[in-house]
Protein backbone atom coordinates (compact mmCIF):
# COMPACT_ATOMS: atom_id res chain seq x y z
CA UNK A 1 0.00 0.00 0.00
CA UNK A 2 1.55 3.46 -0.53
CA UNK A 3 1.60 6.16 1.62
CA UNK A 4 -1.40 8.20 0.72
CA UNK A 5 -3.30 4.99 0.62
CA UNK A 6 -2.37 4.10 4.14
CA UNK A 7 -3.00 7.64 5.44
CA UNK A 8 -6.72 7.87 3.88
CA UNK A 9 -7.10 4.42 5.35
CA UNK A 10 -5.99 6.10 8.61
CA UNK A 11 -7.39 9.22 8.90
CA UNK A 12 -9.33 10.53 5.30
CA UNK A 13 -8.41 13.97 3.90
CA UNK A 14 -11.08 16.73 5.24
CA UNK A 15 -14.46 17.77 3.55
CA UNK A 16 -13.02 21.11 3.97
CA UNK A 17 -9.72 22.06 2.92
CA UNK A 18 -8.87 25.22 4.22
CA UNK A 19 -5.96 27.37 2.59
CA UNK A 20 -4.51 25.00 1.06
CA UNK A 21 -1.71 26.35 -1.79
CA UNK A 22 -2.40 27.26 -5.00
CA UNK A 23 -0.59 26.68 -8.14
CA UNK A 24 1.13 30.00 -8.01
CA UNK A 25 2.29 29.85 -4.22
CA UNK A 26 4.19 26.53 -5.34
CA UNK A 27 5.64 28.37 -8.27
CA UNK A 28 6.98 31.16 -5.83
CA UNK A 29 8.08 29.06 -2.46
CA UNK A 30 10.41 26.77 -5.58
CA UNK A 31 11.86 30.04 -6.61
CA UNK A 32 12.06 31.82 -3.45
CA UNK A 33 14.03 28.35 -2.44
CA UNK A 34 15.91 27.51 -5.24
CA UNK A 35 14.62 23.95 -5.77
CA UNK A 36 11.60 21.92 -7.20
CA UNK A 37 9.71 20.88 -3.98
CA UNK A 38 9.06 16.63 -3.88
CA UNK A 39 5.34 15.41 -5.66
CA UNK A 40 4.03 13.68 -2.62
CA UNK A 41 4.67 16.60 -0.16
CA UNK A 42 2.39 18.83 -2.66
CA UNK A 43 0.19 15.96 -2.83
CA UNK A 44 -0.62 15.90 1.28
CA UNK A 45 -0.91 19.70 0.92
CA UNK A 46 -3.24 19.41 -1.95
CA UNK A 47 -5.55 16.86 -0.06
CA UNK A 48 -5.20 17.51 3.42
CA UNK A 49 -3.80 21.18 3.74
CA UNK A 50 -1.57 22.72 6.14
CA UNK A 51 -2.08 20.26 9.11
CA UNK A 52 -1.41 19.65 12.76
CA UNK A 53 -0.69 16.42 13.39
CA UNK A 54 -1.12 14.16 16.32
CA UNK A 55 -2.11 17.37 18.62
CA UNK A 56 2.14 17.96 18.33
CA UNK A 57 3.25 18.83 14.78
CA UNK A 58 2.87 21.08 12.34
CA UNK A 59 3.10 20.89 8.11
CA UNK A 60 4.53 24.04 7.24
CA UNK A 61 2.40 25.69 3.59
CA UNK A 62 3.68 27.36 1.04
CA UNK A 63 2.11 31.02 0.69
CA UNK A 64 0.33 30.79 4.02
CA UNK A 65 -1.45 33.85 5.10
CA UNK A 66 -0.07 32.64 9.01
CA UNK A 67 3.77 33.33 9.16
CA UNK A 68 4.43 30.86 11.64
CA UNK A 69 3.01 27.93 8.92
CA UNK A 70 4.54 30.08 5.82
CA UNK A 71 6.80 27.58 4.24
CA UNK A 72 9.52 30.18 2.89
CA UNK A 73 9.57 32.11 6.06
CA UNK A 74 9.30 29.26 8.47
CA UNK A 75 12.39 27.32 6.61
CA UNK A 76 14.61 30.57 6.35
CA UNK A 77 14.00 30.75 9.90
CA UNK A 78 15.05 27.49 10.92
CA UNK A 79 17.95 27.83 8.64
CA UNK A 80 19.46 31.03 10.31
CA UNK A 81 18.37 29.42 13.53
CA UNK A 82 20.24 25.89 12.92
CA UNK A 83 23.46 27.90 10.94
CA UNK A 84 23.67 30.28 13.97
CA UNK A 85 24.16 26.95 16.18
CA UNK A 86 26.66 25.30 13.70
CA UNK A 87 28.73 28.65 14.20
CA UNK A 88 28.63 28.84 17.69
CA UNK A 89 28.89 24.84 18.40
CA UNK A 90 30.84 23.33 15.16
CA UNK A 91 31.65 20.24 17.24
CA UNK A 92 28.11 19.26 18.54
CA UNK A 93 25.76 20.74 15.46
CA UNK A 94 27.91 19.21 12.01
CA UNK A 95 25.04 18.35 9.35
CA UNK A 96 24.68 20.50 6.83
CA UNK A 97 22.39 23.16 7.14
CA UNK A 98 20.36 24.36 3.41
CA UNK A 99 21.10 26.01 1.02
CA UNK A 100 24.47 23.77 1.53
CA UNK A 101 24.91 20.64 0.19
CA UNK A 102 23.12 17.58 1.74
CA UNK A 103 22.21 20.11 3.64
CA UNK A 104 18.30 19.88 5.81
CA UNK A 105 15.09 21.86 4.55
CA UNK A 106 12.49 22.52 6.76
CA UNK A 107 8.93 21.54 6.02
CA UNK A 108 7.68 21.53 9.57
CA UNK A 109 7.71 21.73 13.27
CA UNK A 110 6.94 20.48 16.74
CA UNK A 111 5.59 21.77 19.45
CA UNK A 112 9.26 20.70 21.51
CA UNK A 113 10.57 22.59 19.00
CA UNK A 114 12.30 19.96 16.95
CA UNK A 115 12.37 20.45 13.14
CA UNK A 116 10.85 18.15 10.36
CA UNK A 117 12.56 18.50 7.32
CA UNK A 118 14.77 16.91 4.42
CA UNK A 119 18.31 16.61 3.83
CA UNK A 120 18.49 18.12 0.22
CA UNK A 121 20.75 15.53 -1.23
CA UNK A 122 21.04 16.16 -5.01
CA UNK A 123 18.87 17.22 -7.80
CA UNK A 124 15.86 14.69 -7.66
CA UNK A 125 13.64 16.00 -4.55
CA UNK A 126 12.38 12.47 -4.83
CA UNK A 127 15.44 10.66 -3.49
CA UNK A 128 15.35 13.07 -0.51
CA UNK A 129 15.41 11.46 3.03
CA UNK A 130 13.27 12.94 5.55
CA UNK A 131 14.96 13.96 8.79
CA UNK A 132 13.79 15.08 12.21
CA UNK A 133 15.75 17.41 14.33
CA UNK A 134 15.49 17.19 17.43
CA UNK A 135 15.57 20.15 19.40
CA UNK A 136 18.57 19.09 21.92
CA UNK A 137 20.43 16.94 18.44
CA UNK A 138 23.34 18.34 17.48
CA UNK A 139 22.64 16.18 14.50
CA UNK A 140 19.22 15.25 12.82
CA UNK A 141 17.88 11.80 12.77
CA UNK A 142 17.98 10.83 8.92
CA UNK A 143 15.33 8.51 7.19
CA UNK A 144 17.29 6.95 4.64
CA UNK A 145 14.62 5.61 1.86
CA UNK A 146 11.70 7.61 3.51
CA UNK A 147 9.75 10.04 1.97
CA UNK A 148 7.79 12.37 3.11
CA UNK A 149 4.71 10.71 2.71
CA UNK A 150 5.90 7.36 4.04
CA UNK A 151 7.28 9.31 7.01
CA UNK A 152 3.66 10.98 7.36
CA UNK A 153 1.84 7.96 7.52
CA UNK A 154 4.19 6.14 9.65
CA UNK A 155 3.89 8.29 12.01
CA UNK A 156 0.30 8.57 12.06
CA UNK A 157 -0.52 4.63 12.45
CA UNK A 158 2.47 4.26 14.49
CA UNK A 159 4.68 2.31 12.53
CA UNK A 160 7.72 5.01 12.67
CA UNK A 161 8.00 7.05 16.17
CA UNK A 162 11.55 9.20 15.75
CA UNK A 163 13.89 9.61 18.65
CA UNK A 164 12.93 13.41 19.10
CA UNK A 165 8.85 12.50 19.81
CA UNK A 166 7.75 11.83 23.29
CA UNK A 167 6.67 7.99 23.50
CA UNK A 168 3.11 8.99 24.38
CA UNK A 169 2.18 10.65 21.43
CA UNK A 170 1.45 6.90 20.14
CA UNK A 171 -0.89 6.15 22.97
CA UNK A 172 -3.65 6.75 20.62
CA UNK A 173 -3.88 5.46 16.90
CA UNK A 174 -4.31 6.91 14.60
CA UNK A 175 -2.95 10.03 15.14
CA UNK A 176 -5.22 12.97 14.48
CA UNK A 177 -5.02 15.33 10.95
CA UNK A 178 -6.39 19.12 11.70
CA UNK A 179 -6.23 22.37 10.56
CA UNK A 180 -3.81 24.50 12.28
CA UNK A 181 -5.56 26.03 15.04
CA UNK A 182 -5.73 29.52 13.33
CA UNK A 183 -7.39 27.81 10.69
CA UNK A 184 -10.63 25.95 12.38
CA UNK A 185 -13.55 28.18 12.65
CA UNK A 186 -15.32 28.44 16.05
CA UNK A 187 -18.02 25.61 16.30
Amino acid sequence: MDWSAQLRSALPPPAHLAAAPSAADWTAAEAALGVTLPADYKQFLSDWGPAQIGAFFYTLSPGHPNRVVELVEKARYVTHALGTLKAHHPRTYTAPVFPEAGGFLAWGWTDNADYLGWMVTGTDPEEWPVTIWGEEDGAPEVFEGTNFGALLAGIVTGSIRPAAFPADLWDELPLTIEAPASERSAD
